[in-house]
């Protein structure tokens, strides 16, 4: 990418100030994942935003745990990555994820993983230095001084002196540290808490003895594009000459005029400082003679109290005290004998019922073992009604084709009556009148000799064929092999050549038994 420059709360890196440096765009086709980047890159804004105008907009890889990359070059990430660190150096940065809106200091890990770990001649493409950067050397030294803020809670005839306090610059032109403006405020700070990142050091070249002089940053030490320079306050409390100093959590207000450029800005902040060291030196004389006077107001105040008027009045208010808290000790103890026998009264009902549940969840487990026994049983009832079902459908199937084959016969009797009652006067004399009629299977036994395999399996099932008679195995063959020519051959022989071959049910269940053709090779 180019020409680009990062979106994440004030990061002001971009391609000019950072070349090398990668960014990554918005998901905004991902709802969720989008609303996530918004919340940590503080832009929320941008979503009353039209789409097309989000398109190009990026964050810096500054801001990604080095688990979201993809490799070591940092030019890719997950398609999980959540911007949710601001990276001060290469193994400090402030994460937000713990807290949203000021975020803790935290010290990164190197990575673990094989293709995460660069070799030793790859330069970062984050552009991160830890010789060069102040701010990250300041930051990583009171994180090593392990700076934890407190409060101060005075006694009854004790006062907390708030005070500001400002340190003077070293003599004979050495450089001293810059005066320090300490605000009057109390801020509480739990001890895990780091509060830094309202925390920003400003160093001077050098001042002068007279302390009018002030020198701009050495150009070898400039700002890079993610530090800034702020005021660097403190709450200080004096309690018995201890000196407490507390981190406060809001920044300062700036002034916009003294943004332009960092030594500007430094050179502000001394003279507003040096401005105010008169103020602050008469409010510390004045702060001392407080002190000096509740001293003294201490010491008669111990004197008063050692007194045996003072001491006997005490000692009869501590009496009656004693006796308010006997009776109470009184009270509670036949409280505490109530609540004891409520006790013993509700371990009972806890045992009774307890023991009722324990028969509920018996029955209940009872119960439940004769349900599944209950579906067992109507399982297997399920079963032989749906075989019986099936019996009846082939039963019925069965009648149907019974009831047809005797409609058949019944026609065909009709037609034998029919024509064994036409007069016979007129036919002719048969010849061998006088000798002795064959019966069918004479004549089936004398023509079979000069038919082949299939026509005397036809001529058998037309002479001998009826439904109570079983078929022979070579008679199945023959209709299971017309069948195979086609349903509809199979319909033209029995319908229009008046064949008299078995039904086609029967048929079909000697195909899928295939009974026939062992039967056949045993007859063979």
């Amino acid at each position: 990418m180019g020409g680009n420059r990062c979106r994440f709360r004030d990061c002001n890196v971009s391609t000019l100030n950072c070349p090398g440096i990668h960014f990554f765009r918005f998901p905004i086709k991902e709802q969720e994942r989008f609303h996530k980047w918004l919340t940590f890159s503080g832009n929320q804004g941008i979503f009353r935003l039209p789409p097309e105008s989000n398109v190009n907009r990026v964050v810096c890889g500054r801001h990604f745990r080095d688990e979201c990359f993809m490799n070591y070059k940092k030019d890719r990430i997950t398609k999980t990555a959540m911007p949710t660190i601001w990276r001060l150096s290469k193994n400090v940065a402030i994460d937000y994820e713990q807290d949203i809106e000021n975020g803790v200091l935290i010290d990164l890990e190197p990575p673990s993983a094989s293709h995460l770990i660069p070799p030793l001649d790859f330069k970062c493409p984050l552009n991160l230095s830890d010789t060069y950067n102040l701010l990250n050397k300041k930051l990583i030294k009171i994180a090593s001084n392990k700076v934890i803020a407190s409060t101060v809670v005075p006694s009854k005839d004790e006062k907390l002196n708030n005070y500001k306090h400002s340190l003077a610059p070293r003599k004979n032109g050495e450089p001293g540290s810059i005066n320090k403006k300490f605000k009057k405020t109390e801020v509480k700070v739990d001890s895990g808490l780091h509060v830094l990142e309202q925390i920003v050091l400003c160093e001077a070249n050098e001042i002068k003895e007279t302390n009018e002089t002030v020198y701009s940053l050495r150009e070898n030490e400039g700002l890079t594009a993610d530090e800034e320079t702020v005021n660097y306050e403190y709450e200080v409390h004096d309690d018995d000459d201890d000196m407490q100093f507390i981190i406060p959590t809001t920044q300062t207000e700036y002034d916009p005029t003294t943004l332009t450029h960092p030594a500007n800005k430094l050179e502000t902040e001394l003279l507003k400082c040096k401005m105010e060291n008169e103020s602050l030196k008469k409010q510390l004389l004045a702060l001392k003679n407080e002190k000096e006077k509740q001293d003294q107001e201490l010491k008669t105040t111990q004197k008063t109290l050692k007194d045996n008027e003072q001491l006997g009045a005490q000692r009869d208010h501590y009496a009656k005290k004693c006796k308010l808290l006997k009776q109470e000790l009184d009270s509670i103890q036949v409280l505490m004998k109530e609540s004891q026998n409520q006790w013993s009264d509700m371990s009972n009902e806890l045992s009774g019922t307890r023991d009722l549940l324990n028969e509920t969840q018996d029955r209940n487990i009872n119960l439940l073992q004769k349900i599944e026994e209950k579906d067992e049983v109507m399982q297997s009832l399920q079963n032989k009604l749906e075989s019986l079902e099936k019996i009846n459908c082939s039963t019925q199937t069965r009648y149907d084709d019974l009831l047809k084959e005797y409609e058949q016969l019944r026609q065909q009797c009709d037609k034998i009556y029919q024509v064994s009652s036409v007069p016979t006067s007129n036919a002719p004399q048969s010849i061998t009148s006088n000798s002795v009629p064959l019966t069918k299977a004479q004549i089936f036994n004398a023509i079979k000799r000069y038919l082949s395999a299939t026509m005397v399996s036809l001529v058998r099932m037309e002479m001998f064929g009826s439904s109570e008679r079983e078929w022979k195995p070579d008679e199945r063959a023959v209709a299971v092999d017309i069948l195979q020519l086609g349903e509809s051959i199979y319909n033209y022989f029995t319908e229009e050549w008046r064949f008299r071959l078995p039904a086609l049910r029967e048929v079909r269940s000697w195909i899928k038994e295939k009974t026939f053709s062992n039967e056949l090779e045993e007859e063979l």
